[in-house]
C-alpha cells in the first residue's frame, strides 16, 4: 500500500535539505579558513583576463592548474619588465611569504580581505619596469658616509662592502636578511651611537615611483630593542624635492613602501638613525619603477 506524503513530510525533507547545505556551507568556510588560496585564486579568476599575471609564491601546482587559461607562475622570480602585463596578482601560504613581491611593487592592500593575497596594477601605478635598483648599486651609484659620532666618515668601496670606520658591522653591504623566517636581499646599514649613517643614490633614471621594503632582520628583535628611523629624500630632477620618514618598530617583518616621484629622474639620500643602537640590523631595499 502505497503511503500518502504528507506535508509533514515535505517540511522535514526541507529541513534535511537546509541542514545538508548549511554543513556544505559550513564544512566550505572550515577550508576556507585552513588554506583560503583555492577561494582567492578562484576569486582571482572572475576578474582577471589574458593580460594578468598571478604569481604563487610557493610550489602549488593545483593553484596554478586552477588558474587555466590566465597565466600564472610558481616562486618570486625578480620580473624586472612586465611590459603588456596588466595586473600582477600573488598568493602566499602566509603573509610573511609576500615579502619579494613588495620589495619589487611596493605596498598593496589585501586582496579579498585576505592578508595571503595582494594585486597591483602595474600600468596603471607605473610599476612595469625596474629601471634601478639599489641592492645592483653598491659602490657606484650607491655610496655611504657615517655623520656624528666616534665613527664619522667616508665609507669607501672596499671589495664587496662600502668599509665604514668602526666595526665590521657598521660597513653598509648588500646580504640576505630574514624578515618573519622570509630571506630578503637589501641593504644593510645598521646605525651607530651619536650620529646617522647616510647612504647617497645617484643617477636613478626618469621613473613614476620609488618602492621597496625596510625593516629589523628577526635576530634584532628583543624586548629592549629600538625602533630605527629611516629618512627619504628624492631631489626629482624637475620639480620640488620629496622627504619621507620611516619608522622601523621593534618587531619581526617587513614594512612596504612607495613614494611617487612623477617620471623623473631623481637622485636619493637614505638617512638612518636610533637612539639606541645596539643589534639594529636594519635593512631596506630601494627600486625605481615605471
Amino acid at each position: 500500500m502505497k503511503r500518502l506524503v504528507t506535508r509533514g513530510d515535505v517540511l522535514a525533507l526541507g529541513v534535511g535539505v537546509a541542514a545538508l547545505l548549511g554543513s556544505m556551507a559550513l564544512l566550505q568556510r572550515v577550508r576556507r579558513g585552513t588554506d583560503p588560496r583555492p577561494y582567492l585564486v578562484s576569486a582571482i579568476r572572475k576578474e582577471a583576463s589574458a593580460r594578468d599575471l598571478l604569481v604563487v609564491t610557493d610550489e602549488s601546482p593545483e593553484l596554478l592548474a586552477a588558474m587555466q587559461p590566465y597565466p600564472a607562475i610558481w616562486g618570486t622570480p625578480p620580473m624586472p619588465d612586465l611590459t603588456g602585463v596588466r595586473r600582477v596578482y600573488a598568493v602566499a601560504p602566509y603573509a610573511a611569504a609576500l615579502a619579494p613581491m613588495f620589495a619589487r611593487f611596493g605596498p598593496a592592500p589585501p586582496f579579498a580581505r585576505e592578508d595571503r593575497a595582494r594585486r597591483w596594477d602595474v600600468e596603471a601605478q607605473g610599476l612595469t619596469r625596474v629601471v634601478y635598483q639599489a641592492t645592483d648599486a653598491l659602490g657606484s651609484t650607491l655610496q655611504a658616509r657615517r655623520e656624528g659620532g666616534a665613527v664619522e666618515g667616508p665609507c669607501p668601496f672596499v671589495g664587496d662592502r662600502l668599509a665604514c670606520n668602526g666595526e665590521p658591522y657598521l660597513h653598509v653591504v648588500v646580504a640576505p636578511l630574514h624578515f618573519e623566517g622570509v630571506e630578503q636581499r637589501c641593504v644593510f646599514a645598521h646605525p651607530h651611537e651619536g650620529g646617522r649613517v647616510v647612504i647617497e643614490l645617484s643617477n636613478i633614471p626618469p621613473a613614476r615611483a620609488i618602492v621597496g621594503v625596510f625593516g629589523l632582520d628577526d635576530a634584532a628583535i628583543f624586548p629592549e630593542g629600538a625602533p630605527v628611523n629611516m629618512h627619504v629624500a628624492l631631489r626629482p630632477e624637475k620639480g620640488a624635492p620629496v622627504e619621507r620618514d620611516f619608522v622601523a618598530h621593534n618587531r619581526r617583518g617587513l614594512t612596504p613602501y612607495r613614494i611617487d616621484v612623477g617620471d623623473a629622474a631623481v637622485s636619493a639620500t637614505v638617512s638612518v638613525a636610533a637612539q639606541r643602537v645596539g643589534a639594529r640590523s636594519f635593512c631596506f631595499t630601494l627600486t625605481a619603477t615605471r
